[in-house]
């Protein structure tokens, strides 16, 4: 108990192996690394999210045809914006070696 609040003290969880296997795995997937090492509800806090978007673009891409898909993919400025894309992944990739 704490003799300043009067209330008891917050508990984490120990940690379950090692902490650069759960930012590994936080990178592979965000909320991984939490939910091996034991602490659900940030597992959730971050990993919720990127799977609500994840089922948000595999609707999207379920429900149009081959044909628009095909026209989004080949139009000029989404191949302006891909090749943006491709130059904020080599930047960052730069950045980790």
């Amino acid at each position: 108990m704490n003799p300043q609040t009067g209330r008891e003290a917050a508990t984490v969880p120990p940690r379950s192996g090692s902490r650069h296997l759960h930012a590994f795995l936080d990178a592979i997937f965000p909320g991984l690394g939490h939910l091996v090492a034991g602490r659900r509800r940030r597992a959730a806090l971050f990993g919720l999210p990127v799977l609500a978007v994840l089922l948000g673009v595999i609707l999207a891409l379920a429900s149009s045809s081959i044909g628009g898909l095909l026209g989004i993919a080949l139009n000029p400025a989404t191949i302006d914006i891909s090749a943006g894309e491709y130059l904020v992944i080599i930047t960052c990739a730069v950045r980790l070696i």
